[in-house]
């Protein structure tokens, strides 16, 4: 689960990877992940995220064969490059969030 995390968190908009399970079944792994995304991203936004997180996943861990990715509102700072608008941490002005 590790390299998944390390996989997820390298993918710009991903704030950070709140939770991620592996199950195996037979010669497969299936991923089910949290990721915290900027709160201010459209949906559009934070789905395509989600694919760059499932698609570099599977390109890069040939047994994972699905990655099921929850998308959450990160509460804390975002990394720069993680979207418009809410880049400091803590309490924002401009999120309202913290």
């Amino acid at each position: 689960a590790a390299e998944v995390r390390r996989i997820a968190g390298d993918v710009e908009g991903v704030v950070a990877v709140e939770n991620c399970l592996m199950r195996k079944m037979g010669f497969a792994y299936y991923v089910d992940m949290h990721l915290e995304v900027n709160p201010l991203l459209t949906v559009l936004e934070a789905h395509a995220i989600a694919h760059q997180v499932k698609d570099r996943v599977r390109e890069q861990l040939s047994l994972v064969a699905d990655v099921l990715v929850h998308i959450e509102p990160a509460r804390t700072g975002v990394r720069s490059g993680a979207g418009p608008g809410w880049t400091s941490s803590g309490s924002d002005a401009t999120s309202g969030v913290g």
